[in-house]
């Protein structure tokens, strides 16, 4: 049986080294800020109770920490700037506050709170391209699927 390819290893390891990077930036320009540890917080109970509903035998494939900080990212960068061309940015409303999760209200507050803290480390063009890069869907991939894709 073959082990995942030294290139997908190399994928993934880049992707969540641009995450950690991505995030350790970030934490830094909303350091101070009480609010950002009640943010980290609202993120690490989802993904605690996301978890809790996997199925037996179902492992992802980032660790709760890596998908932690992929979310405290992209959920920031998402009240900056757009996927596609064609989107406009999503601000919730308070209409939306029982069907959308906690984590992305909390993101527009650190959005507005620290707006000019982030913009001094990131330009727009780094959030989109980071936006671009990370890949959700391939990263949660329970990597022994990944070695059976491999070896079939």
């Amino acid at each position: 049986m073959k082990t995942q390819s030294a290139k997908e290893k190399w994928k993934r390891s880049e992707a969540v080294n641009a995450i950690n990077g991505a995030f350790w930036k970030l934490a830094h320009a909303c350091e101070h800020k009480h609010e950002w540890d009640q943010y980290l917080n609202i993120i690490d109970q989802e993904e605690k109770d996301h978890r809790r509903f996997c199925p037996a035998g179902v492992r992802c494939g980032l660790t709760r920490t890596e998908s932690k900080r992929l979310f405290a990212v992209k959920e920031v960068f998402d009240r900056f700037v757009v996927h596609q061309c064609d989107q406009r940015i999503f601000t919730p409303e308070a209409k939306d506050f029982f069907h959308i999760k906690k984590s992305v209200f909390a993101a527009c507050a650190i959005a507005d709170i620290c707006e000019d803290s982030i913009r001094n480390k990131f330009s727009l063009d780094e959030m989109r391209d980071w936006l671009h890069r990370i890949d959700y869907a391939e990263l949660n991939k329970d990597p022994r699927q990944q070695k059976e894709q491999v070896t079939a």
